[in-house]
């Protein structure tokens, strides 16, 4: 007989029957990911070809931040994969790299999750693993919602977490248990007579995502009992029922950029025609401007965590001729409108590393 967390997690396993691939599970060591890794165990033997695995590999990442307590988490990783009969590698960022990666990222939360999915996929790809499996769960979906929605995401950002991502060409992110919750998960553990780490990290002040797990999702609660988080899931529906609209759009407006031009795209430099972008057959709206912008800046590589949408609305308003004819934005980008262009410049600089800018929002 399978157990109730098992059954919730195989049911709502988003791969399918077929070839069966290898897979990295990323674990921490902290509860959701170790109830991952034992219900994982437990259905491999039995269920794998049904989920399309073949083998899964445990990876943890040491971000070497917080000394011992580090390492014991490394440790009992360890311990529990090869009790459990699973492969085990470590993964060690360079905290170095990891300090250089801050200003970049726009703050250590981010940069050592950049610097975790870059570890995670060059292990996958080492051993020839198709798949990493996280364990992200049901508040983490509502904690990024509301993350996003204060930092003025764009509106596919507000479309919560997707259960599927490609981190590269060669390897795809899976959340398998996006559907369930943090009760369900420390009951699991409960049951199973497992225990699980702590990070101490979990409760600073210092990281805004612990202040809305630890603040301002309890405030929520308080003023709207159980119907803030179905509210803002709700919200969450209507908003990926609309980007696909607002996309095609973005897609109209490209192509006549395209046909009507000429268009110069540099590393460092992106010259639009100013007739084609704001008078032409398409005539967005600034919502397709905004995310036209946002596309761009992504292909370019551009940093994107800093734009907020006041600065996607000045560059749309500057499009349109509204406003000043010059501006700069973070990530030492600026822009110059022309009579006939719009030019938009990355200044270098030496020491940057490039980052991950395929997170959704901006």
């Amino acid at each position: 007989m399978t157990d109730r967390f098992e059954e919730a997690l195989l049911k709502s396993w988003p791969l399918r029957p077929g070839t069966e691939y290898k897979a990295v599970a990323a674990i921490s060591g902290g509860a959701d990911s170790t109830a991952l890794l034992v219900g994982l165990a437990s259905l491999l033997e039995r269920f794998g070809r049904q989920m399309g695995l073949r083998e899964v590999t445990v990876v943890h990442v040491h971000h070497a931040l917080r000394g011992a307590e580090a390492d014991e988490d490394a440790a009992f990783v360890e311990r529990t994969a090869r009790r459990l009969g699973l492969p085990y590698r470590l993964a060690r960022l360079d905290p170095r790299r990891l300090r250089r990666r801050i200003p970049l990222e726009g703050g250590l939360e981010s940069a050592a999750r950049a610097m975790r999915y870059e570890a995670l996929a060059e292990r996958a790809e080492m051993i020839g693993a198709r798949y990493i499996l996280t364990a992200h769960q049901r508040q983490d979906v509502l904690e990024t919602l509301l993350q996003r929605l204060f930092r003025g995401s764009a509106l596919s950002g507000l479309t919560g977490i997707a259960p599927l991502r490609p981190l590269n060409e060669a390897v795809v992110l899976v959340r398998p248990m996006l559907g369930l919750t943090r009760e369900e998960i420390l009951d699991y553990l409960a049951r199973k007579n497992e225990t699980y780490r702590v990070d101490s990290s979990n409760r600073s002040a210092l990281f805004t995502r612990n202040r809305i797990r630890g603040e301002l999702i309890p405030l929520l609660e308080s003023i709207f009992p159980q119907k803030w988080d179905a509210s803002l899931r709700r919200f969450s529906r209507l908003a990926a029922e609309l980007v696909p609209m607002i996309d095609r759009r973005v897609d109209a407006l490209a192509e006549e950029l395209a046909r009507r031009g000429p268009i110069t795209v540099r590393e460092d430099r992106i010259i639009l025609p100013i007739e084609a972008l704001v008078r032409g057959e398409v005539c967005p709206g600034d919502y397709v401007l905004r995310d036209l912008f946002r596309r761009l800046w992504t292909r370019q590589n551009w940093p994107l965590r800093d734009m907020s949408a006041r600065h996607w609305e000045r560059l749309a308003a500057m499009a349109r001729g509204e406003g000043s004819d010059a501006a700069d934005f973070p990530g030492r980008v600026t822009a110059r409108r022309g009579a006939e262009t719009l030019t938009l410049t990355r200044s270098a600089d030496d020491t940057e590393q490039a980052g991950d800018n395929r997170r959704a929002g901006g």
